[in-house]
C-alpha cells in the first residue's frame, strides 16, 4: 500500500518558510507506465523523449491574447521551453512537438 505523504515528508510544509513542490508531468493511467529511465540507469540503450504539448483551447486563448496564430504561439514557447531546459543542463534525445507532421500521422 503507497505510503502517505506525511508519512514519507512529515516536515514538509515548514511553517514560515517558502516552501517549493517540484513535479514531472503525470502519466495517464490507461496503460503501464515506461520505466526508460529506470532501463536507461542500468547501462541498457534508451531513448528519452520530451517535449511541448501544443494542442487545445489554452494555446487558442493564449495566441488570442497575445495577437498570434496558435502556431507562432508554440513556435515562440517551444523555443523558450528549449532555452529553459538547456540553462538547467536538462536534456532530452529528441525535444519534440505535438504539432509535427510526425505526430500527427502517429496518433
Amino acid at each position: 500500500m503507497a505510503k502517505e505523504f506525511s508519512d514519507v515528508f512529515p516536515t514538509l510544509p515548514e511553517p514560515g518558510k517558502r516552501n517549493v513542490l517540484i513535479t514531472s508531468a503525470l502519466p495517464y493511467v490507461n496503460n503501464v507506465p515506461h520505466l526508460g529511465n529506470i532501463i536507461g540507469g542500468r547501462g541498457i540503450p534508451t531513448l528519452y523523449i520530451g517535449g511541448t504539448d501544443e494542442y487545445g483551447t489554452t494555446t487558442e486563448a493564449k495566441a488570442l491574447i497575445e495577437k498570434c496564430t496558435p502556431q507562432e504561439l508554440c513556435d515562440k514557447y517551444h523555443a523558450i521551453h528549449a532555452e529553459i531546459y538547456q540553462w538547467f543542463n536538462i536534456s532530452f534525445d529528441i525535444f519534440g512537438r505535438t504539432t509535427t507532421q510526425l505526430q500527427t500521422d502517429i496518433t
